[in-house]
């Protein structure tokens, strides 16, 4: 048998669909995870700019922020290079209990699309997430704790691949959900609170789970895929450096520099089966999350009158394989 140029083609297309197929899907936990970073990157900045300058005991101070994301990840043996863009809601508050302790909440909507392969696969991402937290501030030291949970809409996912001389698509829709804790410590080396500028180093440790539902391709064309369930959970432990500086008596600038250590950067590994063969099921390697990463925020806020402030911020996360960067007014 000497099967045409066009049927070799045709052939190695589909076979090349079926193994690259977990490179882009492992992708989905990794967007969730970029949410969630861009989340606690905004109620990190919101903290920034209220460091030695919280409301009175007793007070309300509400938080009304909205901002856009990008992220950009390099192709690695196991894993397709991607990128896409988001922008995001976020609306909170928090309250002062006391001279030293000050809770609140922050509630966020997400929406993030995702280009990934040589045939530029899109994948659409719709988060809604709920984060409980609290503070402490006195005598130079301060720490935060944060808790965060969310569902997860994947609401259009559509894979494609070269099929001969022909682009093929397969589409298919799930959900999950997220569940994240994370805290800090930290101590001021300013000489007074009332100094002009602060500076602080800090500890940091974070916890992340983020789960997909899995799903099925519609229909049962030859290349129609059923994956199983992903779980990426991510543990880190980080040091870093924050500070402010107030410029006027309304105007300050602010930003953190941190280094993270990942503790769960195994190879993702994602189990799946054609629809027309359901009971020959196999498992193949994606996405490796990076070990080592590195964070910076920089931001300004501006007061418009005793009780409304202006502000914005930039922030990049970075690796050897994977940025994300993201710029937020509030």
């Amino acid at each position: 048998v000497h099967p045409t140029e066009a049927g070799q083609r045709l052939i190695a297309d589909y076979a090349y669909s079926l193994l690259a197929a977990p490179w882009e899907i492992t992708l989905l936990p990794e967007m969730a995870q970029g949410t969630l970073r861009a989340h606690q990157d905004e109620l990190r900045n919101q903290w920034q700019a209220d460091w030695e300058n919280w409301q009175g005991v007793g007070q309300w101070r509400a938080i009304v922020a909205a901002g856009g994301q990008h992220q950009d990840f390099d192709s690695q043996r196991s894993g397709a290079s991607a990128d896409g863009n988001g922008f995001n809601l976020n609306i909170g508050g928090s309250y002062r209990l006391d001279e030293a302790w000050r809770v609140g909440v922050l509630a966020g909507a997400y929406r993030q699309k995702l280009e990934a392969g040589s045939n530029d696969s899109d994948y659409k991402l719709n988060t809604y997430l709920g984060t409980a937290f609290v503070q402490y501030q006195q005598n130079r030291w301060w720490a935060d704790a944060a808790a965060t949970a969310g569902h997860l809409d994947y609401d259009n996912l559509k894979r494609k691949f070269d099929l001969g001389p022909n682009e093929r698509g397969e589409k298919g829709d799930t959900s999950g959900d997220v569940l994240a804790f994370s805290a800090r410590l930290g101590y001021d080396i300013a000489q007074q609170a009332s100094s002009p500028w602060h500076l602080s180093p800090f500890i940091s440790a974070d916890y992340a789970r983020v789960k997909v539902d899995g799903y099925s391709e519609d229909g049962n064309d030859s290349t129609a895929l059923t994956f199983d369930d992903q779980k990426r959970t991510s543990r880190r432990l980080g040091v870093g450096l924050q500070g402010k500086y107030q410029i006027t008596r309304q105007t300050q600038v602010f930003g953190e520099i941190a280094h993270e250590k990942e503790y769960e950067d195994d190879t993702q590994k994602l189990t799946m089966a054609l629809n027309s063969l359901p009971d020959n099921r196999y498992t193949l390697e994606g996405y490796t999350p990076q070990t080592n990463l590195n964070r910076l925020n920089l931001g300004v806020s501006h007061k418009l009158t005793q009780d409304l402030a202006l502000r914005a911020s930039y922030n990049i996360r970075k690796d050897d394989d994977f940025t994300q960067q993201g710029i937020n007014v509030g």
